[in-house]
């Protein structure tokens, strides 16, 4: 089983398997019981049910025009009582208080303090990891303080936001509030199967929301752990977890009406989920990937380059969606970055990778074949060994790509680096702008000049100048790619955004309307109160903001009308009945252009302020 450039061309072999079906959701008076899904406190036991053939699981979906779907097995039947519960939920208003989103998020956060060694044992054992410091740097950190984020502005985040209102509006005031989309659906990866799938989860819940996680079935010892931890220690009413399904699942999940659909994986999968979404105009969050450009020029250290673009490439043997997936260096300088990437790896994991305790394996055989194919379309000058009943790929370096290989259209997504050469920074550029957009992009030069024409002219999720991977450490930047990288963004305050609609409000009296709402042209708008305001800087000093308005009808008001302009004079005696006679003759009353202080009191306050506005008449108007 051990190959080095020697591999099968059966493609049967590089064929996903689909011989093992999940089983099938069991059902009881109760509801739907089953591993996938529960409703109790704690795992449900599968109990009765029949099993469903093979073929009734792929049966298709006849979906209404409301989302109802006509379900044709047990999965799909549990699939839509789930989504059913979880929309009960969000419209009795479970989700809506904010003490039971704080309780959850602390639920959460006590789930990953006292199972940490648990749930990194089961990472490690899904990814062949032997040494559990990546777990720690990449899942367990990096989900923790999110959650701790989520908790601290919680109480901010949730308060409706004040915007200022025009003058002419006044004194209405402007509101936005921060609503839950209502139920949503969280489809997360193998990769890195804790942080890609409660992160999103933890904005969910502070957001309000009511939520299906989909795990994935690939990371089968991660899955079977933290589905039953989050049944055990969150509200199962406002939560359904599910961990064994495959692509018939998928299809049944998107099949159904969703508020909110956020998915991390490839991007063949995801033009899917958005097609299916698109047919219920559900908004989505896609999180993709994309070959990952790092570009290096003379002006580095090379030997501290090589070091990062290493780490940044094979952490976590390369499954990582930002991960480096190709490198562009002038010819000159192909030699030395080959020689300084041989003596990075060496010095992280080796002579013999297969051997280092630091170096992780692939997820799975049928990914092992894949990188595999990829060997024969290019040069092999560094690495390339393999072992398909380990999951082993050892860090290798190829050049000189063979033109329209998947070498060089595909993400590679594992330890293989692409070395392209160029004569020029502009080439670099030129070669990057004729591609998708990626997710992320490394740039490696000490001139500011290099570094600026990078960022403004690449069209990608991130930049990172002089490192890799490290952006995704900071809640503060947003996360998401761009184009066929990705739609929309995450971490920090964006993953409580992401799932929050942002609804404005407009808070008015019940004394007085608007100009411009009165009937035109027929002269019927008696009964219509109009509401001017006006305000400006008045001398002496100190200066002060002013309004005056129509608003409280114990003010004085005399109305004059000549053409096409009204005046208004404001005083502070009692003339109520004039108020709507104004409304009569102001028909289009355009903003303020002038207004003078006619008289003032004895305490220097105005007692008289002539203001005129542009206005036109109404038609046979004998009054004008």
């Amino acid at each position: 089983d051990t190959h080095t450039h020697t591999h099968t061309k059966n493609n049967t072999h590089y064929l996903p398997r689909h011989d093992t079906a999940p089983p099938p959701f069991h059902m009881e008076r109760a509801g739907v019981l089953s591993r996938h899904v529960a409703w109790g406190w704690g795992s449900a036991a599968a109990d009765g049910g029949t099993a469903t053939s093979a073929s009734s699981r792929h049966l298709p979906l006849r979906v209404g025009a409301c989302g109802a779907v006509a379900a044709h097995s047990d999965e799909e039947r549990a699939v839509a009582e789930a989504h059913g519960r979880l929309s009960s939920a969000f419209r009795a208003g479970l989700s809506f208080e904010v003490r039971w989103r704080r309780r959850q998020l602390r639920a959460l956060q006590h789930l990953l303090s006292e199972h940490r060694n648990e749930l990194v044992a089961a990472v490690c054992h899904d990814l062949g990891k032997q040494h559990s410091h990546e777990v720690f740097v990449s899942e367990i950190n990096v989900v923790t303080v999110e959650v701790e984020h989520a908790l601290e502005h919680l109480s901010r985040w949730v308060q409706p936001e004040s915007v200022s209102t025009p003058l002419f509006l006044q004194p209405s005031k402007s509101y936005v509030f921060k609503d839950p989309l209502g139920v949503t659906l969280i489809i997360s990866p193998w990769n890195y199967p804790l942080n890609l799938a409660l992160v999103p989860l933890i904005g969910s819940i502070a957001a309000g929301n009511c939520t299906f996680l989909k795990l994935s079935r690939h990371s089968k010892a991660t899955s079977k752990a933290l589905h039953q931890l989050l049944e055990r220690y969150l509200d199962p009413r406002g939560l359904v977890v599910e961990s064994e399904g495959g692509a018939s699942m998928i299809q049944a999940l998107t099949a159904l009406k969703w508020n909110h659909i956020f998915f991390t994986g490839s991007c063949s999968v995801g033009r899917i989920v958005y097609e299916r979404a698109a047919k219920f105009l559900t908004p989505v969050t896609l999180e993709l990937g994309g070959k990952n450009p790092c570009v290096i020029d003379g002006s580095v250290d090379m030997e501290l380059t090589c070091k990062r673009v290493a780490w940044g490439k094979f952490f976590n043997a390369g499954q990582t969606c930002i991960g480096v997936d190709y490198v562009i260096v002038p010819h000159h300088l192909e030699g030395a970055f080959i020689e300084g990437m041989r003596r990075a790896i060496e010095g992280f994991y080796g002579a013999n990778p297969r051997d280092s305790e630091s170096f992780p394996r692939i997820i799975s055989e049928y990914h092992v074949q894949r990188l595999a194919k990829l060997l024969d379309d290019g040069e092999v000058v560094f690495g390339g060994e393999y072992n398909v009943k380990e999951k082993y790929f050892a860090p290798t370096i190829m050049r000189a790509p063979k033109e329209g290989s998947l070498l060089i259209q595909d993400e590679i997504f594992g330890p293989i680096l692409l070395v392209k050469c160029v004569s020029n920074v502009e080439e670099a550029l030129e070669y990057i702008e004729e591609r998708p957009h990626p997710l992320a992009t490394y740039v490696f030069t000490n001139h500011t000049s290099i570094q600026s024409k990078c960022i403004q002219r690449i069209r990608c999720g991130s930049i990172v100048v002089n490192d890799c991977l490290i952006h995704f450490a900071n809640h503060n930047l947003p996360f998401g790619g761009v184009g066929e990288s990705g739609l929309g963004s995450y971490h920090g305050d964006g993953t409580f955004n992401t799932f929050t609609h942002r609804k404005s409000v407009m808070m008015s009296s019940t004394r007085s309307t608007y100009s411009g709402q009165c009937p035109r042209g027929d002269g019927s708008a008696d009964g219509h109160l109009l509401h001017f305001t006006l305000a400006g800087f008045l001398p002496p000093p100190p200066l002060f903001f002013f309004f005056l308005s129509v608003f409280h009808i114990d003010h004085k008001l005399i109305w004059i009308t000549f053409n096409h302009v009204l005046a208004l004079v404001f005083g502070p005696t009692m003339f109520a009945d004039s108020t709507r006679r104004v409304a009569r003759c102001a028909h289009e009353v355009s903003p303020v252009f002038g207004y003078k202080v006619v008289g003032r009191g004895k305490s220097g306050q105005p007692s008289m302020v002539v203001a005129a506005f542009s206005c036109r008449p109404f038609p046979g108007d004998t009054n004008q």
